[in-house]
């Protein structure tokens, strides 16, 4: 073989050319102005009934139906909603039942175990998909009023929005 024929012969290689090929592509996926942030949501306060303040993470949709009002919002894998009611009965028992009604809806197991303590109720359940639902009720004079959230396990992104959400609540 002549110089410069042995010189380019690597160039016929196909191997090299797709080895060339995944090094560009690699070097193009980890330069760094091609990595972005994780996209932080834009928190709003929005003011539901009597007063009640929350730091959502777009405009909720307003539900009206039977049982009372409820707003609810979807983004980036959480789902949140509040519901509010007439109290009728005192808030464990109030809080015990809607955990089973949850807990049959998906039929989830028991997260967090149902925790009563003055105004508020928390509890959280995990279903068969790995989505874990957080509720926490409040207990206002005659009405009741129920922050949830739910969202995929096993990302601390989602579980810290999820917080950011349920500890938002600011009751007058």
């Amino acid at each position: 073989m002549s110089e410069p024929t042995a010189r380019f012969a690597v160039l016929k290689n196909p191997t090299f050319w797709i080895v060339l090929v995944m090094l560009i592509g690699f070097i193009y996926l980890q330069w760094p102005t091609h990595v972005r942030q994780p996209d932080r949501p834009d928190y709003r306060t929005v003011t539901l009934a009597d007063g009640v303040q929350m730091q959502w993470e777009g405009d909720p949709q307003i539900l009206e139906g039977e049982a009372g009002t409820a707003w609810h919002f979807e983004r980036k894998g959480l789902e949140f909603l509040v519901q509010e009611g007439e109290l009728n009965e005192p808030l464990a028992a109030l809080a015990a039942r809607q955990r089973e009604a949850d807990r049959a809806q998906v039929g989830a197991m028991e997260y967090a175990p149902l925790e009563v303590a003055g105004g508020m109720a928390r509890y959280a359940l995990i279903d068969a998909e790995n989505r874990i639902q957080r509720h926490r009720l409040y207990q206002r004079g005659e009405r009741w009023f129920k922050v949830s959230v739910l969202y995929k396990a096993n990302n601390d992104e989602r579980e810290n929005r999820a917080q950011v959400f349920l500890n938002s609540v600011v009751l007058p």
